[in-house]
């Protein structure tokens, strides 16, 4: 849809259980995207939106996928 797209954080808070990030989404809109009502056309211009995302770091299971920590059990 936007092959263009990019991510840019606005800013961050932390917190005990992780960090949240405030972004902004924009890319451009080459289409088509499908949706229940049927397809949307391309656009012209740049497509812009806030989102917020909520990270997390599991440090297990990085772990485990680099071989250096077993599954347990």
């Amino acid at each position: 849809m936007a092959p263009d797209s990019r991510v840019a954080v606005v800013s961050q808070r932390a917190g005990a259980e992780g960090v949240t990030n405030e972004c902004r989404f924009r890319g451009t809109h080459t289409g088509p995207l499908r949706s229940p009502s049927g397809e949307i056309p391309p656009q012209v211009g740049a497509l812009t939106r806030p989102l917020c995302l909520h990270n997390y770091f599991d440090t297990l299971t990085l772990l485990q996928q680099l071989g250096i920590s077993q599954p347990p059990g």
